[in-house]
């Protein structure tokens, strides 16, 4: 008996992951509460005390010394109480060893039950923290059995709830399956730990990657973000922090040998493997394989992308059911708005026609150096907004009495840029912002375009203003100047 003891502590140990010395604790207190149900309140005080060597339980119950023995589970009598201490005299207390075997069988019975109930707390409690600490990671489990609404899984002696929300509605489960899935919780509750796991969540797939692929477990390769519409599509985002080591290879592996094997335990759900870039554009384009895109337009306000694709590569980058778009936007983070390159032009010539035709009812007094005295003859001549000098050349300008061919030259380059400008500056603002960042060649292109135009829209102003105001204010120049040949002589 003493050696199944040891035995049973050892097991115990390894299978049930309980401590050894917790578990003698235990007995040793089941077997105090069995002398206490003996012996009543004097057995409460029992002693016990376990021999490693042997495996015994030593039961050491106190006794008060009396002259007559009226309760013989309670009391001895001094004759034999001064064989376990000298000289007893009645009224001392003194510990007797008690036979284990001597403790009836209903105080046997309360100690199996003790025993069983605190081994069964300790074991959830090592259950719950054994699962608490692999929360987040992938495992194994096996399907033990199916019920309504939740799917009961066996994961190393413990059971687990796939709940019905968190299961692939491409797979069906059948009893005995092997599946790896995702640890989502470990709660404590009164029947024991609740594990619950997922076959849907994204963390899924970033463990099995870490699991097929040494490089992922190492940190070598990096995931940077996850994109998942479980049990159809995932896109995943790797970086490489070895520039030897390519991500997008490394993951795929000899012959897709990597990838095919996480593709199979997801019931072949379709994963694009796409390389991370810090720059913006870059990472969209990379995102939004396996379209090809003829354009990208970013607005830092609110986060948005312009994506511009050819009309044979549009139903590419929406996907089937709009799944590219969405898991390129989920991936990225931008919000991506995708465009027809035929619609966008004709959208961006509409835009620009409307602010070019607003800007050409844009009254002449706009332009600096334009006093009263001179609006006043531009007016005089038909000249009241920036649209009337459209088709007007500098000797037809030159004809307005007043106005040198000097001075021509300069308000219609003037009314040219500040047209010009407008155009640039109102019709594609995102392609300015994207070149003010340095992260495209079509918006650094437009902004130095605009660049330019405001340039010599402030070298015309500094030429008309110098003109004008050549020798005083500008109202002090137009009442001079009232008759063309003095403006003609002031020109030479």
């Amino acid at each position: 008996m003493n050696g199944e003891i040891k035995h049973l502590l050892t097991q115990f140990e390894y299978n049930k992951n309980i401590n050894r010395d917790l578990m003698i604790d235990v007995l040793k207190s089941a077997i105090a509460t069995a002398a206490r149900k003996k012996f009543g309140e004097q057995g409460g005080a029992a002693r016990v005390e376990f021999l490693e060597d042997t495996g015994d339980f030593q039961v050491f119950c106190p006794r008060v010394v009396v002259e007559e023995v009226k309760d013989k589970n309670t009391e001895i009598a001094q004759k034999e109480a001064r064989r376990y201490k000298r000289g007893a005299k009645p009224g001392d207390e003194i510990e007797i060893e008690v036979s284990a075997s001597s403790l009836g069988r209903i105080a046997t019975q309360t100690a199996r039950q003790v025993i069983l109930q605190r081994l069964r707390g300790e074991e959830r409690e090592s259950i719950y923290r054994d699962f608490q600490d692999k929360k987040g990671q992938v495992v194994s489990g096996t399907v033990f059995r199916m019920e309504p609404r939740q799917v009961v899984m066996s994961l190393d002696g413990a059971e687990a709830i796939l709940p019905y929300e968190e299961q692939l509605r491409s797979e069906s489960y059948i009893s005995g399956d092997r599946l790896k899935v995702f640890i989502l919780d470990v709660k404590r509750t009164s029947k024991g730990p609740k594990i619950v796991v997922s076959r849907s969540h994204p963390g899924l797939v970033k463990g099995l990657f870490q699991l097929e692929v040494p490089e992922v477990d190492d940190e070598v390769v990096i995931i940077k973000s996850i994109a998942r519409t479980p049990g159809e599509r995932t896109k995943i985002a790797l970086q490489s922090t070895d520039e030897s080591v390519d991500p997008v290879g490394a993951c795929v592996g000899i012959r897709g040998s990597r990838v095919q094997a996480i593709v199979r335990e997801l019931n072949n759900e379709k994963i694009d493997i796409v390389k991370w870039a810090d720059d913006t554009s870059e990472f969209i384009n990379n995102a939004m394989n396996p379209a090809q895109l003829e354009e990208i337009i970013l607005s830092e306000k609110g986060k948005t992308a312009v994506v511009v694709v050819a009309s044979d590569q549009l139903s590419l980058a929406i996907g089937k059911r709009g799944q590219n778009a969405k898991l390129a936007a989920k991936l990225t983070g931008w919000h991506i708005d995708i465009k027809n390159q035929e619609d966008y032009i004709q959208e961006q010539k509409a835009k620009a026609e409307k602010l070019l035709s607003a800007a050409a009812e844009s009254p002449l007094g706009d332009l600096k150096g334009v006093g009263a005295t001179m609006l006043a003859k531009l007016e005089k001549a038909g000249y009241k907004t920036l649209g009337d000098f459209k088709g007007v050349d500098v000797d037809k300008l030159s004809e307005v009495p007043g106005l040198g061919a000097k001075t021509a030259v300069k308000l219609l380059e003037q009314t040219e840029a500040m047209i010009g400008s407008l155009e640039v500056e109102d019709t594609e603002p995102a392609q300015a912002e994207e070149a003010a960042s340095e992260e495209t060649e079509t918006g650094e292109a437009d902004v130095s375009s605009s660049a330019e135009a405001t340039e010599d829209k402030s070298a015309s102003e500094e030429a008309v203003s110098d003109e004008v105001t050549e020798n005083g204010t500008e109202e002090e120049v137009a009442e001079e100047n009232d008759e063309p040949a003095q403006a003609e002589e002031e020109e030479k």
